[in-house]
Order: C-alpha cells, then sequence, then structure tokens
C-alpha cells in the first residue's frame, strides 16, 4: 500500500506539473487538494484521520477555535457542528475552497456560525482563541521555522485555552525506529517533490512549549 501511494503521489505530482500554468508556490499543497485526504488515508489507513479527530472534546458551542493550515478541513466540519466560532487559516486558496464545501452542508443544515476562511500567512495573524489547531502542519517547515511558528501560535491561545497538535512522532523502540524512519520518509520525501516541504525526522513539539504552557496528555491515535 505505501509503495502504490507514492507512486500514485509521482504521478500526480508529473501530471499537475505539466498540467498547472503557474509554479506551485512552496508548503501549498492546493494543486493537489482533489486527492489530499485520498493518499493520506490510503498511506496511514485512517491514522491521519483520526489523528485530527481525536481532540474534538474540545471544540463547544460559541467557543472560538482556529485551524492554522487547515488545508480540507476534515477537522473543522466537527468544529462547526459543534457550534464553535471557526477561522480556517491556509496560504491555498484552493484547499480554502474544499474546506468551505465541506462545511456548508453542515451550515445550512444546522444554521452553524458560517466558517471564516482567511488565505493567509499564519505568522501574520494576531487574534486570540479558545482553541488553536495544528494538525499535520507544522511538519512541513525547517526545524527553525517550525519552531518560531509553535511560539506564535501560543501567542494565539488565550488563557485557559488549548493547542492540539496532531502529527508524527518518534518511536523509542529500537525495533520499530528503522522501520518508522522509512514510513515516515515516504511522505517526507513526497511532500518536498510536491510543495517543497522540509525532509526532517519528527519533531518533538512539547520540547518547544513555552514556559507558561503545559502538556496536559499525549493521544495514541497518530500514525
Amino acid at each position: 500500500v505505501l509503495l502504490i501511494t507514492f507512486a500514485v503521489l509521482l504521478v500526480v505530482s508529473l501530471r499537475l506539473q505539466r498540467t498547472t500554468a503557474a509554479a506551485t508556490a512552496r508548503n501549498d499543497f492546493g494543486p493537489y487538494s482533489n486527492v489530499y485526504d485520498i493518499l493520506g488515508e490510503l498511506y496511514s489507513l485512517g491514522a491521519i484521520r483520526r489523528t485530527k479527530l481525536a481532540g474534538t472534546q474540545y471544540f463547544f458551542r460559541d467557543s472560538r477555535v482556529l485551524f492554522a493550515g487547515v488545508g480540507t478541513g476534515t477537522d473543522s466540519v466537527v468544529a462547526v457542528a459543534a457550534g464553535s466560532m471557526v477561522t480556517a487559516i491556509d496560504i491555498s486558496k484552493d484547499m480554502l475552497e474544499r474546506c468551505r464545501t465541506q462545511v456548508e452542508a453542515i451550515q445550512l443544515a444546522s444554521n452553524r456560525a458560517p466558517l471564516r476562511c482567511i488565505c493567509q500567512d499564519i505568522m501574520t495573524h494576531r487574534e486570540e482563541y479558545d482553541v488553536v489547531v495544528a494538525n499535520y502542519f507544522l511538519n512541513v517547515f525547517p526545524q527553525a521555522t517550525s519552531r518560531a511558528v509553535l511560539e506564535h501560535l501560543c501567542t494565539l491561545v488565550r488563557p485557559g485555552g488549548v493547542l492540539l497538535i496532531g502529527d508524527f512522532a518518534s518511536s523509542t523502540d529500537p525495533i520499530l525506529s528503522p522501520v518508522q524512519a522509512i514510513y515516515g520518509g515516504i511522505p517526507a520525501l513526497s511532500f518536498w517533490f510536491l510543495a517543497g516541504n522540509a525532509v526532517h525526522t519528527p519533531y518533538d513539539y512539547a520540547a518547544w512549549l513555552p514556559s507558561d504552557m503545559c502538556l496536559v496528555s499525549r493521544l495514541p491515535e497518530g500514525p
């Protein structure tokens, strides 16, 4: 399954690079928005989706929730359905449009608050939220940039708020570590090829948290 997924990524990339007039911006997955979720589901056997949905207990009616690097918005749908006031930020207009399409059905059926989509660099955003979500977002950057982005996201969490991060994690098992390195290397190389993402081992985000924030729990749903 992993090899097939990687092959599909390469074929899709080459095909889209030939048919897309403008060059893809760095870390912009817009040209792949139609297949992004499908490939993630095949690669992780659903683990990526489950990770994104693992923190949904923090979404409450009228709470302010920010999705940084929202992508296609699988997790934002749950927040909107819970009655949260959701802001979705991404540098890709195509991804934001996919997110908006997924959310519209929930809004029409339940009269929920409208989704606010903002196409901008997250580092220029300055509002505070009850919940800030960064699912499979911080891993697209080199370490120094990722750490700076995380520090900025922490400033967007209001006092008493929650920061949710779903991502790949390193294994301490000497047997599993090499396997995980190969497993994690497939998307790392694919994303580098597709959008110029940084290639690296999984980051330890908990170690980067500022002193006024604490790690409440680690969830086991991630790949």
